[in-house]
């Protein structure tokens, strides 16, 4: 049974990871930058770049009027503001801008090279919730590992319906079979253990065999002579034959 359960664990665990995977490496193939967020990108370093010519009390009505014109959701926000690692505040006037998100929306934000004491913020579009494959991909994963689960308990099926056709045979009659064994059985202390059993009753049922050839034959010589007497006693001539005959049988 050790050697059940262990397989059967195995061949799970090996299932899901397989499996997770291969799904692991659909979803990734799809969820590169899309092309919106490469746009999105693109139309930041746009805007980014119209703050040249301005000056600095005219950026925030310019923005209004291209947040309203493009239908986006633009905001200036004071560098000191932003409270960032040194590591990312490079990336605040890398083209692109940084990708930073809140528990709200998420949002690029690029340091205006005109005016570096202000940042541009551009909301991202909210994401799909829902991968358009995940009801498919589910449904795969689940079809997946029954399918895996299924080549594994394969041989196991296999060997109990052989066991129970050999078992069926030997309650007909047919006691000189037995169950082969295979290495890839699951079940090896029970194929065995049918093996002893059907050789013990093969055992028991040949001793009874011997037993009642011995006893017919122990039975056989008294009942002969008996026949023989009786015989001997119809076929006497005379009274005093009778009588050493009927005196003899007493005897013995």
């Amino acid at each position: 049974m050790t050697r059940l359960f262990s397989g059967l664990l195995l061949t799970c665990l090996l299932s899901l990871f397989l499996l997770g995977y291969l799904i692991d490496k659909v979803t990734d193939s799809e969820q590169s930058p899309s092309r919106q967020e490469n746009l999105s990108a693109h139309l930041l370093n746009y805007l980014v770049s119209q703050s040249n010519p301005l000056a600095e009390h005219q950026l925030h009505y310019h923005y209004q009027q291209q947040a309203a014109a493009l239908g986006l959701t633009l905001q200036l926000a004071p560098y000191q503001a932003m409270a960032l690692p040194p590591e990312l505040t490079v990336q605040l006037t890398s083209p692109g801008g940084l990708a930073l998100a809140t528990s709200e929306q998420d949002y690029l934000v690029q340091q205006l090279p005109a005016h570096p004491a202000w940042l541009l913020k551009l909301a991202l579009p909210p994401e799909q919730e829902h991968h358009p494959l995940s009801l498919w991909l589910t449904l795969g994963l689940y079809i997946g590992l029954a399918l895996l689960l299924l080549l594994w308990l394969w041989p196991l099926v296999n060997r109990l319906n052989l066991l129970t056709r050999l078992a069926v045979r030997f309650g007909h009659g047919e006691h000189d079979i037995r169950l082969p064994p295979s290495r890839l059985s699951y079940i090896p202390r029970l194929e065995r253990s049918f093996n002893q059993m059907a050789e013990q009753i093969s055992q028991l049922l040949q001793e009874n065999r011997l037993l009642a050839k011995s006893l017919s034959h122990d039975l056989r010589t008294p009942i002969a002579c008996l026949r023989f007497g009786l015989e001997a006693v119809q076929e006497a001539t005379s009274p005093e034959k009778n009588n050493n005959y009927c005196c003899g049988w007493n005897r013995m």
